[in-house]
């Protein structure tokens, strides 16, 4: 059960090890790097018609305070936050949505809700300081897994976009496309991102491609 597991993640972390608590950046800086390639408020302000952009995103509510709370540790609020919000609505929801579009059943064994439970139980004394990242997890796991494996550098899991068939016309379908003829996206921006002239360009004009496609197929 939870209780057991709780021990024995703890009984991995001897009395000598450094117990200094870990630090988190402020959310903000930790989002902007997790949510590479998406578009910030100065990118938003600068591809959506102004009035759009003022009617509806200058007085937004923050996305993560409501899930801060003052007896959250840094560590346990960001590990919180992403749980809520990241995982929900993000990864989660895209390979559900794909693994039953192709007839496949999937199962995230990590988000067993025994070990997610005792996860939370522990003390953020219990993660070493300066750790490599998983370090619990790696301690689990270095008897059963290749060290060269577990020293690994991390790999994301991003679609090769770029590559596809259907994403070669891109470009044209978004300039010559309904959201920039509406009047929702400001066209000068739309060229400096074709042009790479804007930092993680790439990403933002995936998501635009996306939104037009959106607006075509509901005949928006």
């Amino acid at each position: 059960g939870t209780p057991g597991i709780v021990n024995s993640i703890k009984r991995l972390f001897s009395s000598d090890r450094d117990t200094e608590l870990r630090h988190m950046p402020d959310f903000e800086n930790y989002y902007n790097k997790l949510l590479l390639n998406r578009f910030d408020d100065k990118s938003l302000e600068q591809v959506l018609n102004p009035v759009i952009f003022e009617e509806y995103l200058t007085e937004k509510q923050p996305l993560f305070p409501r899930y801060l709370d003052d007896a959250f540790s840094s560590v346990r609020s960001t590990q919180f936050v992403d749980m809520n919000t990241f995982m929900v609505d993000d990864i989660l929801a895209k390979v559900d949505r794909a693994s039953m579009a192709h007839s496949l059943e999937v199962r995230i064994p990590f988000l067993d809700h025994r070990l997610v439970e005792a996860v939370f139980l522990l003390s953020e004394r219990d993660f070493p300081k300066n750790s490599i990242e998983k370090p619990v997890l790696k301690e689990f796991a270095k008897s059963i897994i290749p060290k060269d494996v577990l020293k690994r550098q991390k790999k994301g899991f991003s679609a090769p976009v770029t590559s596809w068939r259907f994403y070669k016309n891109a470009h044209s379908e978004i300039l010559n496309g309904r959201a920039i003829d509406l009047g929702i996206l400001q066209k000068d921006f739309v060229l400096k991102l074709i042009d790479g002239k804007i930092v993680n360009s790439s990403g933002m004009l995936w998501m635009l491609f996306c939104f037009e496609k959106w607006l075509k197929t509901w005949g928006i």
